[in-house]
């Protein structure tokens, strides 16, 4: 099978390693032609550095991939939603709204969450003890956690949280019948613009209620608070569970991990960023078109197609890290791509930062015995998400 006619994504035996193909593709071919899931061709890129380039580079933009006649990756055009979302901009729009978030969505903001996210992991994993084991941590904590604290740092109240998660997570399964998956946008979207219009009445200390009070001429509209909304609650749900539950099953998978952490519970934020490296989000990589041809890696790529960028191959490059398939959380330098660079660096890095360390860091006070009810080998990619990651995570203690 020639790399011109490879499907993509490439099938992978194990939640915790990337597609073998990327070890050939890194050595022979690190600009890649393949055929996408839509059927169209399109490019993967393998190597560190030139991952890097395409998430950096204004060459490869977002923007006209959201465009009525712009080549698609699964078939499906992007709904409204996303096409109108931040991380669907290229500048200057990009650099406008993104710059008014950062005004508010502040490395402060994120510090006065963790009193918060603490609160909420307590419970969570309190309720979990209470119970007979097993438990799906998947289930229990990796979808629950993130859903309140997104939820919290929005301002939506409690009542609604439980149907807002639902809503979430049913928009993000690509299994899902897509009439379900609409239905469920549009009761995001029709959620949020009633949740903006109340804020307008109420200011509250939440981020939306900061956003809405910027003043000066520019200033974001009820539409672009709308959509800002959705997509930190979509990126802020989707992208920190998946990561939670694979930095967990990384870290639950050898023994010896969670043993040295509860020996050393210092090294939890150097593990976690470990564990992020070593099984990023997504399914796929991240998504950019090209904006103009270009030549990368001695590979002309023309104008118009979609490039892959594959953070997973990416970040177990030999070239940028030694000894890159070895979990080693004292590693002196580790400038994982796992949420992305460029402009569209993950706007909740922070925070789902925050969730993976204090998640962790409760369960080996409250759970020092926690270990996988199923072989590592059970576990399962998911691979009908958007965003990849175990399908499940039994635990028993």
């Amino acid at each position: 099978m020639t790399s011109s006619t490879c499907p993509y994504p490439f099938n992978r035996n194990s939640p915790f390693e990337p597609a073998a193909e990327f070890t050939r593709l890194r050595l022979e071919e690190p600009v890649t032609q393949v055929i996408l899931p839509s059927g169209e061709p399109g490019w993967v890129v393998s190597r560190y550095q030139d991952v890097a380039t395409v998430l950096e580079d204004s060459r490869f933009g977002r923007a006209d991939l959201m465009k009525p006649d712009a080549p698609t990756y699964s078939g499906v055009q992007p709904p409204p939603v996303v096409a109108a979302s931040m991380a669907a901009m290229d500048p200057p729009e990009h650099s406008r709204v993104r710059s008014m978030v950062n005004r508010e969505f502040t490395a402060r903001r994120v510090e006065l969450m963790r009193p918060v996210i603490q609160r909420y992991a307590d419970q969570i994993v309190a309720d979990m003890a209470s119970r007979t084991p097993p438990a799906d941590l998947s289930e229990q904590l990796s979808f629950d956690l993130p859903v309140k604290v997104i939820s919290e740092l929005l301002g939506v109240p409690p009542v609604d949280r439980d149907k807002f998660g639902r809503w979430s997570r049913t928009a993000a399964q690509l299994d899902r019948d897509p009439g379900e998956i609409l239905a469920a946008a549009q009761a995001l979207y029709e959620y949020m613009n009633g949740l903006v219009a109340d804020k307008r009445k109420n200011l509250g200390a939440d981020l939306l209620s900061a956003l809405i009070a910027q003043h000066g001429e520019d200033h974001m509209t009820d539409v672009e608070l709308v959509i800002m909304g959705l997509t930190m609650l979509l990126t802020g749900y989707a992208t920190t569970s998946v990561v939670l539950t694979s930095c967990l099953a990384t870290l639950l998978a050898i023994p010896a991990r969670w043993e040295e952490l509860q020996k050393n519970p210092s090294l939890v934020a150097d593990a976690a960023e470990e564990a992020l490296r070593l099984n990023p989000p997504g399914n796929g990589g991240m998504m950019r078109i090209t904006r103009q041809e270009v030549e990368l890696g001695g590979v002309v790529i023309p104008r118009g197609v979609i490039v892959m960028a594959a953070l997973d191959s990416a970040n177990r490059d030999p070239a940028r890290f030694p000894a890159p398939d070895s979990y080693d959380p004292r590693r002196s330098e580790n400038a994982h791509l796992s949420f992305g660079r460029g402009i569209h660096y993950c706007l909740g890095a922070a925070l789902a930062r925050a969730e993976i360390q204090i998640a962790v860091e409760t369960l080996l006070r409250r759970l020092p015995t926690l270990r996988l009810a199923v072989r590592p080998e059970d576990l399962e990619f998911n691979a009908h998400s958007l965003e990849g990651g175990v399908r499940s995570l039994p635990v028993t203690w």
